[in-house]
């Protein structure tokens, strides 16, 4: 169903709200879920789903009962839970290393309970509340998160935790952990700086 509201003087569209099986797309560009209003005055659409809208962008893709973009600034809005996957910078290596590597391990997911934001112009997305953060074979719990995607994608370049931190690797079948107030991650040099 699509239902158009006219603005009544100039009979220009004013908003539209599509419902029921949305898919919405735009070249590489996908939206789908249960509900999807668009308003012009603001530039803005906001996707809803009561079990999961969905977004995915090239290498990047979100799941959360409510998304709402800005499309003249470029920002992303989710005020509640959701799950969100993203490319991990890739490695340069020969054939063989490249042979070994298996797919799950090219890409980071971040869960969180409380809200995410997303502005195109910094490329950074904060993340709220029990977040969660799976790369390889490592997990990183923490309350507030920031993440820095490259300046023309989704790959991710670097990860800020703080507060609650709680970092869990997996070697084999040995398992380290380590807890603290801040922690950084730089994909360049692949290094991870603990503080507390």
């Amino acid at each position: 169903k699509l239902v158009i509201f006219l603005d009544p003087e100039t009979k220009q569209t004013r908003q539209a709200i599509a419902s029921g099986n949305v898919l919405a797309s735009q070249g590489t560009i996908i939206a789908k879920g249960s509900f999807l209003t668009w308003d012009v005055n603001t530039q803005s659409a906001i996707l809803e789903d009561a079990q999961k809208a969905e977004f995915v962008k090239d290498d990047l893709t979100i799941d959360a009962q409510k998304i709402i973009f800005y499309k003249d600034t470029g920002k992303i809005d989710i005020p509640s839970a959701g799950n969100l996957k993203a490319k991990l910078r890739e490695k340069k290596a020969g054939k063989k290393a490249a042979a070994v590597t298996n797919k799950s391990d090219t890409h980071v997911r971040v869960i969180w309970e409380g809200k995410m934001n997303f502005l195109d112009t910094t490329r950074e997305a904060s993340f709220e509340k029990n977040v969660e953060v799976q790369k390889e074979n490592s997990t990183l719990l923490c309350d507030n998160l920031k993440v820095t995607f490259s300046d023309h994608d989704f790959t991710m370049q670097s990860l800020k935790a703080t507060e609650k931190i709680h970092i869990i690797d997996k070697r084999d079948n040995l398992f380290g952990e380590a807890v603290g107030d801040r922690a950084t991650w730089d994909a360049k040099s692949k290094v991870t700086v603990l503080r507390g």
